[in-house]
């Protein structure tokens, strides 16, 4: 189940170049509630919405439903600022490993420069 998947954002088509790996564009609905109270006159994309999103791609194109278990490495490298970047594009690698799918991912924004780094593992709910 997609808790922000169609109201805060929709999904472009997504590309698979080889198995495990997932491309796809990501549009931001600016008008979404969350910006107005984060921050007011400064929107700015909340982190913890970029992992829910990086899961539920993760989980529509496996069929599986996922949760992070482990953050090895986290970092958000610019503020996503939806009036300025309403695009973002995921770029996601995934494998199955014997406690459940190792992923790592960036997110790019409409200039191209990387915005957000993850490394860590899914579990199945």
């Amino acid at each position: 189940m997609s808790m922000l998947k169609g109201n805060l954002y929709t999904l472009g088509k997504v590309v698979q170049p080889e198995v495990g790996h997932y491309m796809v564009n990501v549009s931001l609905n600016v008008d979404h509630d969350i910006f107005k109270g984060h921050f007011p006159q400064q929107p700015v994309l909340p982190g913890v919405c970029l992992l829910e999103i990086l899961k539920e791609i993760i989980s529509q194109e496996t069929g599986k439903s996922w949760f992070m278990s482990e953050g090895v490495n986290i970092k958000y490298v610019k503020l996503v600022d939806p009036t300025k970047d309403a695009q973002l594009k995921f770029d996601i690698l995934t494998k199955e490993v014997p406690k459940g799918l190792a992923a790592t991912a960036s997110t790019f924004l409409d200039n191209g420069e990387v915005n957000f780094k993850f490394k860590g593992l899914f579990e199945l709910k």
